[in-house]
């Protein structure tokens, strides 16, 4: 029995920023913080009261309250805004390394706000 081989596509590997070891980092550091997020989710959800507050006024009292499903849109966010900055910094690569990598350092620190959203429900 064989072991399956990883194959990516050559327009992929022979890309600028494949061949950065940090853009290369960052990226997966990224996907990997939103995998994590979407499986905690996943294992506490079934442990989330019905209702949950959604959102404060400027007292402090609760004005918005939503179901515990809305809580899904965290991770999906950061996931979206890590693809979104994944793709800018292919075509940013080319042409500043550092610009890349910035974009895809963002895509992390949005993750960090995501988790200590997350954080906060949990």
């Amino acid at each position: 029995m064989s072991v399956p081989q990883l194959r990516v596509p050559a327009a992929l590997a022979q890309g600028d920023l494949a061949k950065d070891r940090l853009t290369t980092i960052l990226l997966l550091a990224s996907v990997i913080s939103a995998v994590m997020m979407l499986l905690m989710l996943a294992l506490r959800v079934g442990s989330l009261p019905g209702s949950l507050v959604l959102h404060l006024d400027a007292a402090g009292l609760p004005d918005a309250w939503g179901p515990s499903r809305v809580l899904w849109r965290i991770p999906l966010i950061a996931l979206g805004v890590t693809a979104m900055n994944a793709v800018l910094a292919w075509f940013l690569a080319p042409m500043d390394r550092f610009a890349s990598r910035f974009v895809l350092g963002a895509a992390l620190v949005v993750q960090l706000v995501a988790w200590v959203a997350l954080f906060d429900f949990l």
